[in-house]
């Protein structure tokens, strides 16, 4: 899973990286086979409070400085919780594109 292998390089350089993601989701349970810091949190869509107040709770215990997110719910919820606390954040949602049949960031740059 790339979001894994972007952990894992993070760690492997020498900076924190923690995943967090829906409780029971298969990503927390390979970030544990993988040896990656992982924390469940329940985000029920786009407007959860209680999933923001949440995700503002660890952010603050785990001292983050940077809030990158996947998908469209946590892009919304985490980046809300990112932004309150004067954090920044990015997200790596992809859309299919128009141009060639490729699948572009968020930042209009072909992903892999």
């Amino acid at each position: 899973m790339r979001i894994i292998a972007e952990s894992r390089w993070l760690i492997a350089h020498g900076w924190r990286a923690t995943i967090v993601g829906q409780p029971g989701a298969r990503l927390l349970a390979e970030a544990e086979r993988a040896s990656v810091p992982a924390l469940a949190v329940r985000m029920r869509g786009a407007w959860d409070l209680a999933a923001v107040a949440a995700l503002r709770r660890l952010i603050r215990a785990h001292d983050v400085g940077l809030v990158h997110t996947h998908s469209s719910v946590d892009a919304w919820v985490a980046g809300f919780a990112a932004r309150s606390l004067a954090l920044p954040s990015s997200a790596a949602v992809t859309s299919p594109s128009r141009f060639r049949g490729a699948a572009r960031s968020s930042t209009g740059l072909p992903t892999a």
